[in-house]
């Protein structure tokens, strides 16, 4: 562009196009439970998988429900579970652009139960394998 107007020009003309065809959209709050994790000897059978950060994504206007979400964790997890324990990976695939992948965190401690307690779940364990 040979002068500072057409340079301006052009500048606008291509933030006017980014504005009108393309929207943030937020997928997640930090805290917001994402999904349930097994765990295995705990006090509580599940833990809540949570992000810490905000989620939000630059997605074109036409196409942006077009979203494809995997979930990749280890099944189960042994107690105990400390928050804030990383423990799996969000994939989050919008239809032409490249995944984007979000560390999933243990929302809350679990405990692990106490030897005695352990005796059920792994008889279970041993006569119906897991469920």
């Amino acid at each position: 562009l040979s002068s500072m107007a057409e340079r301006i020009r052009e500048a606008r003309s291509l933030m006017t196009y980014g504005f009108r065809n393309f929207k943030n959209v937020a997928l997640l709050k930090p805290e917001q439970p994402v999904d349930q994790l097994k765990v295995w000897y705990g006090q509580k059978r599940t833990v809540p998988l949570v992000v810490k950060q905000p989620v939000t994504l630059t997605l074109p206007v036409v196409g942006a429900k077009d979203i494809k979400i995997r979930l990749a964790t280890k099944e189960p997890v042994e107690a105990p579970v400390k928050a804030g324990t990383e423990l799996g990976m969000l994939e989050i695939a919008p239809a032409g652009i490249e995944p984007v992948r979000v560390p999933v965190y243990a929302g809350e401690d679990v405990a692990r139960l106490g030897p005695l307690q352990r005796i059920i779940p792994t008889l279970s364990y041993r006569l119906f394998g897991s469920q």
